[in-house]
């Protein structure tokens, strides 16, 4: 591990809450794509089913209608990015 020889060290707060808003945009994203029923047919996910999950995360008033359709949806927010730094480097270099 790579810090532990420091008890007291913790992931600095920015980055937990990158994480954390990559992770939920990761499977909000995944149940959006399978609502759709060109691909999925009978097995797709039904829309209201997906909306009903997710809807605590949203506010209504500043949602559009067709979010199912759109990518980032999540707060408007997306996980902060370094360019040209994969994922997997990100941690290690920060």
């Amino acid at each position: 591990m790579e810090h532990e020889d420091e008890p007291d060290w913790e992931h600095p707060p920015a980055y937990v809450e990158s994480e954390w808003l990559r992770i939920i945009n990761d499977r909000l994203t995944s149940d959006r794509l399978l609502t759709n029923t060109r691909i999925y047919k009978k097995r797709a996910l039904k829309k209201s089913l997906v909306i009903d999950t997710w809807q605590c995360l949203f506010d209504p008033a500043s949602t559009p209608d067709d979010w199912l359709t759109l990518p980032g949806v999540l707060v408007g927010k997306r996980p902060e990015r370094r360019a040209g730094v994969p994922h997997s480097l990100r941690q290690r270099r920060a």
